[in-house]
């Protein structure tokens, strides 16, 4: 399928559509779920059933190093001195590394960081100032409608403290294309 044209944004009420530009329009879903690869202007899928606009950041956003292999991974991690339990998050390509994995919001990589283990979602986040520029940093929110806006769930920790990966891809976290807009 080539890729269609989007319809002319309506000015005149929704109700009044034709079913020429609604036809045009689901042309244009019908061909960002069958290509997950985004050019920067249109819809696309994820690869996760979602559809999302990628658009450019309007801050500056720096590409990850090219020829990053890895991917934020979750696990658990030794008892903390006082027997709290915890986990760790890592670059599961490079275990050793000391690092988490790459964003795009610096060419450098995120510190691997401990966590105590808790039943809830870990995230990634991002968040912009003016003052400060980017920042990222690592969460755990009781459920995931707690989780902050400008975020990535990395794993779910059940009560059982199994943990379930969520973020396994070979690939940086694009936050600039996602958000920050």
């Amino acid at each position: 399928m080539p890729k269609p044209d989007l319809p002319t944004r309506p000015t005149a009420d929704p109700d009044l559509l034709s079913a020429e530009w609604l036809c045009r329009l689901l042309d244009c879903v019908a061909y960002a779920m069958t290509h997950p690869q985004p050019d920067g202007r249109t819809i696309f899928s994820d690869g996760t059933d979602t559809l999302r606009v990628s658009l450019p950041a309007t801050a500056s956003v720096v590409q990850p190093s090219p020829g990053y292999t890895g991917y934020f991974a979750v696990i658990p991690a030794e008892d903390a001195a006082d027997g709290t339990k915890q986990i760790q998050i890592i670059d599961n390509a490079n275990p050793d590394a000391g690092i988490a994995g790459y964003t795009d919001l610096s060419d450098d990589p995120v510190p691997a960081t401990v966590l105590p283990l808790q039943a809830g979602h870990v995230f990634i986040e991002a968040a912009y100032s003016e003052t400060d520029g980017f920042s990222v940093s690592f969460g755990i929110a009781a459920t995931s409608a707690k989780m902050p806006k400008v975020s990535y769930e990395l794993a779910t920790i059940l009560t059982d403290n199994t943990i379930i990966q969520r973020w396994c891809r070979n690939e940086p976290i694009y936050f600039g294309e996602r958000f920050f807009v």
